[in-house]
């Protein structure tokens, strides 16, 4: 065999690999999300029929299950430590890990917290991109195996591969910008195993339209009226840099506090997260929708009484933080999204006592308010416009998401720089064959 064939049956050879991994990322992400609507129902239906001694035990259990799982596994489901150990973990320790992250965020979901399947998504391809194509030879050595695979992830997770180009991209503000066809690779991977979640999806579930990317629903296309409604959009605008500010203050420090204290953290994290869920389980007020990332919350009429608004405001803010802080498995794009929801939720209850504010007025401004936050957050603001498509209103929100988010980036530089929990998609592959016989040598 020569040189130049041997060359052109390694391409193929990686193509035909890169597709399979597309394939298996698209079946794994597909299963979690699907496993963790089952087990979301499994929870509901344990605390209408079992005995009330029995589910709280439950939770206890469940909570304590949960923390022995983050205490035993090596990278968390971060990540950046995927990527820091990889070279030491070999195969089975990384099957080991993705099995961590994977029962461990069905533990999240069935314990109500107000967690997502993205970031465990992103873990999952991650992990298996690495199983799969870890220690091919590349020309392009920029191109990582471990952030393709988040980016994977993170597309089939939301059905949305805009938002996991937009990832793709924003990631390298700070590095060297990606060639086109890195780009045109991802995309092309991005297309397989959209399409094979939307087999899987159609083969096994009952929804009608399987392509939730494309999916738009009847909407009102009516833009707002009059100035003072215009004027509603200047809440988000100013005050959402402000929030996130804090929020992320807040996030760092009780995490902060809980790492440095050990195993009295791990128990009073666990403690505390079980009273959190319990509150609202045994509430006599039916509180229930506060659990979970969200939607439930996002879906319900709006309040007419300002006390049960700012209760809904108040847990939720309190909720999300902690539970970033404590010691789960779980994403918080989607949360953060619901949190500008609840925020949105609360400045509607508070101005209908002074003025009348229109149906159409009030969806611009819980959207502009969910897709701002997030991007203040996180500091992922092309991210944030992409995940408009994911939802039917985005031609009615696209105009004012556009204004409002570049405005909130500015405002966004007066705050001191904090250091933004997120992860990093893409990264330089320096040492990668040193790192694959590395990890030989430990399977």
């Amino acid at each position: 065999m020569s040189e130049k064939t041997g060359k052109r049956l390694k391409f193929v050879l990686l193509v035909l690999r890169a597709i399979l991994s597309a394939i298996v990322i698209s079946g794994l992400v597909f299963l979690l999300v699907f496993l963790a609507g089952k087990t979301k129902l499994l929870s509901s239906l344990m605390w209408d029929n079992a005995p009330k001694f029995v589910s709280i035990s439950a939770i206890f259990l469940i909570s304590a299950a949960e923390y022995a799982l983050f205490h035993f596994s090596i990278t968390k489901g971060h990540i950046s430590r995927l990527r820091k150990h990889k070279a030491s973990m070999g195969a089975v320790r990384l099957l080991i890990e993705m099995g961590y992250v994977f029962l461990g965020t069905l533990l999240s979901i069935f314990l109500g917290l107000p967690l997502g399947c993205e970031a465990p998504s992103c873990f999952i391809g991650a992990a298996t991109v690495l199983l799969i194509l870890y220690g091919e030879e590349r020309a392009d050595q920029e191109l990582n195996d471990i952030n393709v695979g988040a980016s994977l992830g993170f597309c089939f997770c939301f059905y949305n591969p805009i938002s996991a180009l937009c990832y793709y991209y924003e990631d390298f503000r700070d590095k060297k910008k990606p060639k086109w066809f890195d780009a045109l690779a991802v995309l092309g991977l991005l297309v397989v195993g959209y399409f094979t979640t939307v087999l899987l999806t159609y083969l096994f579930t009952d929804t009608s339209n399987p392509f939730f990317f494309f999916k738009i629903d009847e909407v009102n296309f009516e833009y707002l009226a009059n100035w003072s409604e215009y004027l509603l959009l200047l809440i988000p605008i100013l005050l959402v840099p402000a929030i996130s500010f804090v929020f992320r203050r807040a996030t760092r420090l009780t995490r902060d506090y809980f790492m440095n204290n050990g195993w009295v953290g791990f128990a009073f994290a666990g403690i505390l997260a079980s009273i959190m869920v319990l509150s609202v389980r045994l509430s006599v007020n039916d509180y229930n929708y506060l659990l979970g990332d969200g939607h439930l919350l996002w879906e319900m009429d709006y309040q007419t009484e300002l006390s049960k608004a700012t209760f809904e405001l108040v847990f939720r803010f309190v909720f999300i933080v902690l539970a970033f802080s404590f010691f789960h498995f779980g994403g918080k794009t989607i949360p953060t999204i619901m949190l500008g929801a609840a925020f949105s939720r609360f400045f509607i209850t508070l101005l209908s006592n002074f003025m009348v504010i229109s149906e159409n007025a009030s969806t611009i401004l819980d959207l502009v308010f969910m897709f701002s936050f997030f991007a203040s957050a996180n500091k992922r603001y092309l991210a944030s416009m992409a995940f408009m498509f994911c939802f039917p209103r985005f031609w009615i929100i696209g105009p004012y998401l556009v204004v409002a988010i570049a405005i909130v980036y500015f405002l966004d530089k007066l705050f001191p720089k904090t250091k933004t929990i997120h992860n990093v998609l893409f990264i330089s592959r320096d040492g990668h064959h040193e790192s694959y016989l590395r990890m030989l040598g430990a399977l």
